[in-house]
């Protein structure tokens, strides 16, 4: 039995910005939405969606300014947590320690940059991949290298660093 196909396609919205997405499987079939969390895209989902795609017609997309979606200014684009996963500061510890030192900061340009350095790092978006794993060798490489690598074009500091609660 043959896995559906997975079509990568883009929709641009009226706000201009260009949303990248996954989907597969029948059109006419209970839709699944997979949404990815921080640092991570739809790449995360690269071998779910066919799996899943057999019964249910799945959709993955990029979250503004993740994997392969445009990275909108901030004075243009409201970015908030209304559908994203805010969850992660009460699990992962001292990993959120830059972060919530940031929110205790004056919020000065130094303060965003250095947060904007540890958040978008490679070491830590490495990490987010491997801290409680079992068997870190079985974690793709690609996964995390190419998050870090979409993390870093022009805009996502500014955006990482600016959309926190509390700012």
């Amino acid at each position: 039995m043959s896995l559906p196909q997975v079509q990568i396609k883009h929709v641009e919205l009226p706000s201009k910005i260009n949303v990248f997405y996954r989907e597969s499987g029948p059109s006419n079939a209970l839709v699944i939405l997979l949404l990815h969390g921080f640092p991570s895209s739809s790449h995360q989902y690269r071998n779910l969606i066919p799996i899943l795609a057999s019964k249910y017609h799945v959709i993955a997309p990029d979250l503004p300014g993740f994997g392969f979606s445009s990275v909108p200014s901030t004075l243009a684009f409201e970015y908030t947590f209304a559908i994203f996963d805010y969850g992660a500061p009460t699990g992962l510890g001292e990993f959120w320690d830059p972060i919530k030192q940031f929110w205790a900061s004056d919020n000065t340009p130094a303060d965003r940059e250095k947060l904007g350095a540890a958040l978008l790092s490679y070491e830590a978006t490495k990490w987010q991949y491997e801290e409680g794993t079992r068997e870190p060798s079985s974690i793709a490489p690609e996964s995390h290298t190419l998050d870090y690598a979409l993390l870093q074009r022009p805009g996502n500091s500014d955006v990482a660093t600016g959309s926190f609660p509390g700012l």
